[in-house]
């Protein structure tokens, strides 16, 4: 079960022998309240550092989406997550009347007209997992 999200997690690096001036780094993860992914490399201890945004609606989870699967795969590990099967389930949501689904990996979506099999999808545009429902 996953037990953190949204919070900023981090890998120290033992060792940077590559680095002048034998500074250590550590990367750095989380997740933004919009379900973006973000991976970055800093100074162990600093609050800033350079970082990449993995977009998930479009972007990474439509071009690549085994690219989702792996970083959210990889955040997961950071956090010490438990691990999880490669598919994310989705359910329709007792909330909502009709095409509303809340997904496995905590987000939600809805469809204008039938189901995910309907509208052909098969991978999770959010985390890149396979789809089951």
């Amino acid at each position: 079960m996953r037990e953190k999200w949204t919070e900023t997690v981090i890998y120290p690096s033992d060792d940077d022998k590559d680095n002048m001036g034998g500074d250590k780094h550590e990367l750095y993860a989380y997740n933004a309240g919009n379900g973006d992914l973000y991976f970055g490399v800093r100074k162990q201890g600093a609050q800033m550092g350079m970082k990449v945004r993995i977009c998930r609606d479009g972007g990474a989870s439509f071009k690549n989406p085994r690219l989702m699967a792996a970083l959210t795969e990889a955040y997961d590990a950071m956090a010490g997550n438990e691990s999880s099967d490669d598919t994310c389930r989705w359910m329709s949501s007792p909330m909502e009347d009709g095409n509303v689904y809340d997904t496995g990996c905590m987000n939600v979506h809805q469809f204008f007209e039938g189901t995910p099999q309907d509208n052909h999808f098969k991978y999770c545009p959010y985390c890149g997992k396979g789809l089951t429902v």
